[in-house]
């Protein structure tokens, strides 16, 4: 993947939700590893390094919301197939498998 001045080339919904993953990951580390905020201070630059690496998990993730044991409504159901769609769509996703996702604003 590559991470350095990343611009979108995910669909919008795909991208927050590897944005949010990547919050959590922070969240998560810091609260079980003392010096984990010491090592990585600037949560927004360490959320952006780690984003595209999640772009698969949080493709599936979508995916697997569609499955009828989420009881979700049929319009969410379809703004989360319509959005996989169209992320699929971008070449340079389905060529290579890279997304470039954007920096957090500061």
């Amino acid at each position: 993947m590559i991470f350095p001045n990343q611009e979108t080339n995910a669909h919008r919904l795909v991208r927050d939700l590897c944005l949010e993953m990547a919050n959590a990951v922070y969240e998560e580390l810091a609260t079980l590893h003392n010096n984990f905020v010491k090592m990585n201070p600037d949560r927004r630059a360490y959320v952006n390094r780690i984003a595209p690496s999640l772009v698969a998990e949080a493709r599936h993730t979508l995916a697997a919301l569609l499955d009828d044991s989420h009881h979700l409504p049929d319009t969410d159901k379809q703004t989360i197939f319509d959005a996989l769609l169209l992320d699929s769509t971008i070449p340079q996703a389905k060529q290579r498998g890279v997304y470039k996702l954007p920096l957090l604003p500061n």
